[in-house]
């Protein structure tokens, strides 16, 4: 009369036999696991947080002809003219003092943040007038046009 673990039985339709016991050895519910990875994004992601790619570009030193031009990543925490000033006069210690103005390979300035093109080479200056063309051989290189 009592229905204790030994009287659950497996009901498959099947008759018991010596090699076929039907008797529950366990009669705990398990939950079904959740998957660890979400379901959509294996293959997709990589590591970690993924972020784009920030825009690269090639700063170069006024007056200096054999500078060859250094790589600066415009990051997210750099958000004004003056943060990337500040970014490129620790890259480039210019001679005369810290940069003031960033001109594109056509000399005009640059006014805000969006106007910088990924890749594109921009020359920096503390304010000086702009040196002369002879100086400034490779900045002015047609490797890397401005559009």
């Amino acid at each position: 009369s009592g229905r204790g673990r030994e009287d659950v039985y497996l009901c498959d339709g099947m008759t018991e036999s010596a090699t076929r016991h039907h008797q529950v050895y366990s009669s705990v519910i398990r939950q079904p696991r959740r998957a660890i990875v979400t379901p959509g994004t294996l293959g997709v992601q990589k590591f970690g947080v993924q972020n784009i790619t920030p825009p690269q570009l090639w700063i170069y030193r006024n007056g200096d002809a054999h500078h060859a031009g250094s790589p600066i990543f415009v990051r997210s925490h750099i958000k004004s003219l003056a943060a990337l000033y500040a970014e490129c006069t620790k890259i480039l210690a210019p001679p005369i003092g810290p940069v003031r103005k960033i001109l594109d390979q056509n000399l005009r300035p640059m006014q805000c943040l969006a106007d910088f093109v990924d890749g594109g080479k921009y020359l920096c200056t503390s304010g000086e007038p702009v040196s002369s063309v002879d100086r400034l051989e490779k900045f002015l290189s047609c490797w890397i046009v401005q559009r």
